[in-house]
């Protein structure tokens, strides 16, 4: 048995907001894409963009270039608006914040 042995790493990003709301996790298909952890994204698994519907928050990075694959998203947690991630040129709207709210998602400043 090693125990000195470096299984992983965490590098403080201040996505999560509160640790005392619980964090609900689900698997959704990334059509394509290379996508970093707090991209908000709709239920079809696109980064939210005009026209779209905000639906979870990508709990790790995702390389989906080579075609779809599955992630992990959160679909309820709180989160630091800061620290989320949206299409270039894109703001989150008060609509977006209130999607992912109805959903289980509370966005803080």
């Amino acid at each position: 048995m090693l125990y000195n042995e470096k299984i992983g790493e965490l590098t403080q990003d201040n996505l999560v907001a509160n640790v005392h709301v619980k964090q609900i996790v689900q698997s959704i298909s990334i059509p394509s894409g290379t996508l970093k952890r707090g991209t908000v994204v709709d239920a079809s698994g696109k980064i939210m963009n005009t026209g779209l519907t905000a639906y979870g928050i990508l709990c790790d990075d995702v390389d989906a270039s080579a075609g779809a694959v599955v992630a992990e998203i959160y679909v309820a947690g709180a989160f630091n608006k800061k620290a989320l991630i949206v299409a270039s040129g894109y703001t989150l709207s008060a609509n977006d914040i209130k999607a992912l709210r109805d959903g289980g998602i509370f966005v803080e400043n």
